[in-house]
């Protein structure tokens, strides 16, 4: 007796540990179907199959997995508008259908004629049907668009084959973001930690990845009608079989997290990355002015990076002239609430363009360390100011002369 209850014990303990340790997947099941006789269109099946399972967010079956004479069929009557029934016997939840239409790769020269390059144009229907109702979701075109430059190097043959892949790449990106915005993931707030992440009750099994861009969401009701207001930012940093954890990038502005309702949504096209751009004025060596345009991107933990692009007018040899400066920047981004500052290091170059003669033309390289505090007037402006020193590294005999402590100010338009 004693032995029948040690092995009803193992028993019930393997069943436990079965059922917490090995979670259904419930991913949505895709199917993808291409038709047509242009050359990519094996092309494009391929690309979109591999973007689909490098994703992780949803299971594929191939055609090796179903019988591809009753795939045609079935999904011939349906876009031709006869009997949806059949289609049900899918072992998918839905099919994506794309039809190539056409394709065309052409050579084109820059006006001198000294370059030339090559431009491919794919053109194809995208169709998503529901299995279980037939009914097709979604219809729409999308015109996939690749170039590569002919080079010694790369011959007229070779490009025109790099631009066919490029347009097949971005063809096949555009189908994969539309059905991310279709099948949008979301998920209860199970627990919000106190430094700042948020456990939710989806994970791996439902197809969200680490990476994976979320929103805080809560209904409304207005008139009677109900709408979902989004706002905030988060990103998966922990998924696990059936639950994830989520860094809080931003907070909604319009209700607070621990509201009753508020629920978490998968917002696919928003980037785990904030930009911002740039117009400030100021001078170099306190007697230069210049004006710069700036493209900034952080990642909400304190990296920041960016590019500069601007004029500086200045005197040299007793000539005044317009130097083009043009940089990156490589900062440390700290988060003050209402301000932020960051301490940027950038690199870059001042060359002359207005002086006809290149022998004669300033060229010069700098670094420049500085420190810069930003101040922000709401969600999307701010204005700042930035101090630091410029360090010319002369390319030429002929020296720029920016050496010494440089000022800015400008306004930040944030995205």
């Amino acid at each position: 007796m004693h032995m029948k209850k040690q092995l009803l014990f193992v028993f019930i303990f393997l069943v436990a540990l079965c059922l917490t340790g090995f979670s259904a997947d419930q991913r949505k099941t895709l199917l993808v179907y291409t038709k047509g006789y242009a050359p990519s269109t094996g092309l494009v099946e391929t690309q979109v199959n591999q973007e689909i399972v490098s994703l992780g967010k949803y299971r594929l079956v191939t055609r090796d997995d179903v019988v591809f004479r009753e795939i045609s069929l079935q999904l011939s009557g349906i876009l031709e508008g006869g009997n949806a029934k059949e289609i049900q016997q899918l072992k998918a939840d839905a099919v994506i259908f794309i039809q190539v239409n056409d394709e065309n790769g052409y050579q084109k020269f820059s006006k001198d004629g000294k370059t030339s390059w090559v431009d491919y144009e794919i053109n194809t229907n995208y169709k998503l049907i529901d299995v279980a109702s037939g009914q097709v979701m979604t219809v729409k075109t999308f015109v996939g668009t690749g170039s590569s430059n002919i080079t010694p190097n790369v011959p007229y043959s070779q490009a025109m084959k790099n631009a066919k892949y490029n347009a097949v790449y971005n063809v096949a990106n555009e189908i994969v973001m539309e059905l991310n915005t279709l099948f949008k993931i979301k998920g209860s707030i199970v627990n919000i930690t106190s430094d700042g992440r948020v456990i939710i009750n989806v994970g791996k099994d439902i197809g969200v990845y680490e990476g994976m861009v979320f929103q805080f969401a809560k209904d409304v009701t207005i008139n009677e009608d109900k709408f979902d207001t989004v706002q905030g930012k988060l990103l998966a940093t922990d998924v696990k079989s059936s639950t994830s954890i989520l860094k809080i990038l931003e907070l909604p502005k319009d209700f607070s997290v621990s509201d009753q309702g508020v629920y978490i949504t998968e917002t696919p096209n928003m980037s785990a990355l904030r930009s911002r751009f740039a117009l400030s004025g100021g001078m170099y060596g306190i007697k230069y002015p210049v004006f710069n345009f700036d493209v900034i991107v952080d990642n909400y933990q304190g990296l920041a990076f960016g590019m500069n692009f601007g004029a500086c007018l200045a005197n040299i040899n007793s000539k005044n002239v317009i130097l083009m400066d043009a940089g990156f920047m490589l900062g440390y981004m700290i988060d003050l609430d209402a301000m932020e500052a960051t301490i940027p290091l950038q690199f870059g170059m001042l060359y002359d363009i207005s002086t006809e003669d290149a022998d004669k033309a300033a060229f010069s390289l700098y670094i420049k360390p500085g420190l810069k505090i930003a101040v922000n007037l709401g969600d999307f402006m701010g204005v700042y100011a930035q101090g630091g020193y410029i360090f010319e590294i002369p390319m030429t005999s002929i020296r720029t002369n920016v050496n010494g402590i440089t000022l800015q100010a400008g306004v930040e338009l944030k995205f």
